[in-house]
């Protein structure tokens, strides 16, 4: 009995043995399948802020507005393929445009009627791309006084350039801001003036028409100057002078002839021969009925220096021959009112300027015609000359 007994325990004792070690088990596998509790909430890292780029040039479509007292630098960019427009107030003019002098950095694009213009147009040179910053300056002085610097940056591609900038100020304030300061201002208007001054004591209306012989060429091949052919005979009656000053409407026709003849410049068709470096070429335009118009190119043949020319040129001459060709006698006419495409009578190498000079026709006798005459201040004795018709065009 008692082994029976013993033998019921030892089965019991097996079996919780069994359930434990089972129980033991699973609650382990429990624990480890048991997921991992996620935090409630983790705070977000904060997006990092980058600061708002800004470039260091103005690219598109910029404007910038220039006060009295400033004499600014304007950051412009330019890509290898682009071409830049810089536009300046109607009421103000170019005095001055110098681009970088070494290397081929900027090109400022020259037109004939540049003097005249109101606006720049600048090209890349092959120099520029290769450059990380500002690669280029240019410097304008404009007639008012004001100064401008233009720094060009190069860029890659043409959608981050400056395609166009204007800009903005009002004349009359820099005047008196530079007038405050003792600066010089309207520059190239005394020069002018000077020259408008000398051509009047030169050609005044009181005087009767001058003999110049300072003004002929040397020896040509007959031997003798036109100084040594000019006669002591009396000049022929030169027009009733025009004693007012031209109005306003006239000075515009002028003007829009000059810039329509400096924008075709083909239309100069016949040159005189070089001489001392220049060349000149004319047409010849009429005002009214009373005013003529002499369209005059005259092109530097020059190649390493500018060329100053004369006050008071070009002259117009009315020359009296005799009857066998020869000059006899050289008389000045009056000139109205000149309007020029340089300002300071200065011709750049291997270039052209236009004049565009108001005067009333003289009557021209059978052995006189009307000549355009053109020297400059190293060859003041040997000008160029050129026929000026005075038929109308």
């Amino acid at each position: 009995m008692f082994k029976r007994v013993m033998a019921c325990f030892g089965v019991a004792a097996l079996v919780a043995s069994i359930l434990a070690i089972n129980a033991d088990v699973l609650g382990q596998t429990q624990i480890r399948s048991k997921p991992r509790k996620k935090p409630e909430h983790l705070p977000e890292k904060p997006e990092r802020q980058l600061p708002p780029q800004t470039l260091p040039y103005l690219p598109g479509e910029a404007k910038f507005t220039i006060k009295g007292d400033q004499n600014p630098i304007i950051r412009l960019a330019l890509a290898a393929s682009g071409v830049t427009i810089v536009e300046f107030p109607a009421e103000d003019k170019f005095f001055a445009v110098h681009p970088p002098g070494n290397g081929d950095w900027i090109e400022v694009e020259k037109t004939p009627t540049q003097k005249m213009d109101t606006h720049l147009v600048l090209r890349p040179g092959k120099d520029l791309t290769n450059m990380p910053g500002p690669a280029a300056s240019i410097s304008i002085q404009m007639r008012s006084g004001l100064i401008v610097t233009l720094w060009i940056y190069p860029v890659k591609f043409i959608t981050q350039q400056t395609h166009r900038c204007v800009i903005s100020y009002d004349r009359d304030e820099i005047i008196a801001a530079r007038r405050r300061a003792g600066l010089a201002v309207n520059l190239g208007e005394n020069e002018e003036r000077e020259v408008a001054k000398a051509s009047e004591s030169d050609n005044g209306a009181a005087k009767a028409p001058e003999t110049v012989p300072a003004l002929a060429p040397p020896a040509r091949s007959d031997g003798a100057s036109l100084a040594q052919r000019a006669a002591t005979q009396p000049a022929a009656p030169a027009p009733e002078p025009i004693k007012e000053a031209l109005p306003e409407k006239t000075l515009k026709a002028l003007r829009a002839m000059l810039k329509d003849a400096a924008a075709n410049p083909k239309r100069f068709k016949h040159w005189s021969e070089k001489a001392n470096g220049l060349r000149v070429a004319t047409q010849v335009r009429d005002l009214d009925d009373r005013v003529r118009v002499a369209l005059v190119a005259v092109e530097s043949v020059e190649t390493d220096e500018a060329i100053r020319l004369l006050t008071g040129h070009p002259d117009l001459i009315v020359q009296t021959l005799d009857d066998k060709g020869k000059t006899i006698q050289l008389e000045r006419v009056k000139q109205l009112h000149t309007e020029s495409t340089t300002s300071n009578n200065v011709i750049p190498a291997k270039s052209t300027v236009y004049f565009g000079i108001a005067f009333a026709p003289p009557d021209l006798g059978k052995q006189q015609r009307l000549t355009v005459t053109v020297g400059h201040k190293n060859a003041a004795d040997d000008p160029a000359i050129a026929g000026l018709s005075a038929k109308k065009k």
